[in-house]
């Protein structure tokens, strides 16, 4: 016959302000085959477990409170434990070395967990076999507490979305770009609308980033672009200035062609270039109609033999990859204003482009206090 659990209801200060109660029942003499306790730890002075800290995560704890509801049952030496820690105005201090310090940017797993409030809310569930002989509640504790913080810093962003109901299979943590193009697509804009919401809840982050460019994708993009500006740059001039004949897009092509001394391939001189290409999209005359010229396809026959020769400089794509970053930090602030000086652009970077062709533009999180 099995001996009746004995009831177990404790009550203890710890240190100066902090609580502890104990609650439960178990068989004392055999307390792996029953045990239920409650354990509730209220207002405890962080920085006096600076020791566990240090030897956890190799980081003092400066300042602090917290609260501690524990959950325990153990049947057939099956642990099955829930932690639930609420950490108040939690400050880390220096680092101090330790042998046995787990590697943990604490820092920012710290500033990605503490809300606007300074409160981290944090569920630590674990599991153990009392009977293997290799059991220890302490590796187990520090297992589960140091994966929880390790899945945390290795998908930051992925937490952030979670924070406000994002999808889980978007990356806010990298922004996409068309060649070429500065402006943000509206899957993007969605991207920084999450963004923009959970670092609002998250005071201590802040944001990185720097403007990217891909030569290769970016280049005959800019080259259209430049050179349709400079055909619209001449003919605003010319009507502005009223001048007669008033220029049109084939004569302003055609003088682009000069000015390059552009010629097609055996071709002697521009002129002899331009008369080429021009009777190549000429319509024969026939059946008493009259020859005639395909005038839309001539200037994009001009367009495309100007554009190879466009000039794009690298200042031309640094300033392209300095707008993409500047759209992001401009719709950030724009949507949540007091993220603007938590933001920081960094020197542009060459990158290489995503499957579908996109540019990726990557946001990195730093925690300052």
């Amino acid at each position: 016959m099995q001996p009746k659990p004995a009831r177990v209801r404790l009550e203890g200060q710890v240190d100066e302000f902090g609580l502890a109660s104990i609650e439960g029942r178990l068989r004392p003499l055999a307390f792996q085959h029953l045990t239920e306790l409650d354990l509730q730890f209220r207002n405890l002075d962080v920085p006096s477990l600076s020791p566990y800290v240090i030897k956890f995560a190799g980081r003092r704890i400066d300042d602090g409170a917290m609260d501690v509801d524990l959950s325990y049952t153990i049947t057939a030496n099956q642990l099955q434990g829930d932690n639930a820690l609420r950490l108040r105005d939690l400050v880390l201090g220096d680092e101090v070395p330790h042998p046995e310090a787990m590697d943990l940017p604490l820092g920012l797993a710290v500033a990605l967990l503490k809300d606007r409030n300074g409160v981290i809310d944090l569920e630590v569930p674990v599991t153990g076999d009392l009977g293997h002989p290799e059991f220890n509640y302490g590796s187990v504790i520090r297992t589960a507490l140091g994966n929880i913080i390790r899945n945390i810093v290795t998908a930051p962003f992925r937490f952030l979305s979670s924070l406000v109901g994002g999808a889980e299979d978007t990356d806010i943590g990298t922004l996409a770009f068309r060649p070429g193009r500065a402006d943000l697509a509206p899957p993007e804009q969605e991207k920084l609308l999450t963004l923009s919401s959970a670092l609002r809840e998250r005071p201590q982050l802040f944001l990185e980033l720097a403007g990217v460019h891909d030569a290769v994708l970016d280049t005959p993009q800019l080259q259209q672009q430049f050179l349709d500006r400079r055909v619209d740059e001449v003919l605003a001039q010319a009507a502005a200035a009223a001048v007669v004949p008033a220029p049109t897009r084939r004569s302003v092509l055609e003088a682009f062609h000069r000015e390059a001394d552009l010629r097609l391939q055996g071709e002697a001189t521009v002129e002899e270039s331009l008369a080429a290409l021009q009777a190549s999209y000429t319509r024969a005359a026939a059946d008493n109609a009259p020859a005639m010229l395909d005038e839309l396809a001539y200037n994009e026959a001009l367009r495309r033999a100007l554009l190879p020769v466009e000039p794009v400089t690298e200042a031309d794509l640094a300033a392209l990859a300095n707008a993409r970053a500047q759209a992001v930090v401009t719709q950030l602030a724009a949507t949540e204003p007091e993220l603007a000086p938590r933001l920081q652009v960094l020197d542009a970077v060459a990158v290489s482009a995503l499957p579908d062709g996109w540019l990726p533009l990557a946001l990195e999180l730093i925690a300052r206090p």
